[in-house]
């Protein structure tokens, strides 16, 4: 994709802004700023408008009016703009995740080391009932190989406040760990896709 700087070279933009004062926004923030505003049918204060004109990216507005469309530059402009914003924000949330990667607690990997690898798995189509059935056998099995003879919490991870099930990690012993790490896990992909989420 191209970048709003070979549409629209910094020298130029610096050129046409002249002495305009927006106060902490930069040159190139004003431009991109207006041709978002327009893209979705907003305007632009006078000063702004002479620039985008100046530009070639919107065309010029009726006399006394501050409507205006995008030409074809302003559109492939306007592209350009949404692209490097996505590429940034991805960028960002793509740092998050490595970040959080080297900062997981010393417990959640020490109990992925004793737990071992998973992998992904899925059932047979099956009726809510036969699914049921399954998982007590899951159930019974896990109690045998643990001794458990008393009644266990079935742990998971949940829909925040809904009590729909994520997942379901089991009644053994690391089930509850192992149940808290995949919670933490997902809501750090969940936050990371919040990122540049529309509103």
């Amino acid at each position: 994709m191209i970048a709003p700087h070979e549409i629209i070279s910094d020298e130029e933009i610096i050129r046409v802004h002249g002495h305009a004062n927006f106060g902490d926004m930069s040159p190139r923030e004003v431009v991109n700023d207006g041709v978002r505003k327009y893209a979705i049918g907003y305007t632009g204060g006078h000063t702004q408008l002479c620039i985008l004109i100046e530009h070639g990216l919107i065309t010029k507005p009726k006399p006394g009016k501050y409507s205006s469309n995008l030409t074809q530059k302003g559109k492939r402009y306007a592209r350009a703009v949404s692209a490097a914003q996505h590429d940034a924000l991805s960028a960002h949330a793509a740092a998050e995740v490595a970040k959080a990667r080297l900062t997981f607690p010393d417990d959640v990997l020490a109990l992925a080391r004793r737990v071992g690898r998973g992998e992904w798995g899925q059932t047979d189509p099956k009726t809510a009932a036969e699914h049921a059935a399954d998982m007590a056998l899951t159930v019974e099995k896990t109690a045998a190989h643990f001794g458990q003879t008393e009644p266990q919490p079935m742990n998971g991870v949940y829909i925040d406040g809904t009590g729909i099930v994520i997942c379901h990690t089991g009644t053994s012993p690391n089930s509850p760990e192992i149940a808290r790490a995949l919670t933490g896990l997902w809501n750090m992909i969940y936050d990371a896709a919040q990122i540049g989420a529309k509103p």
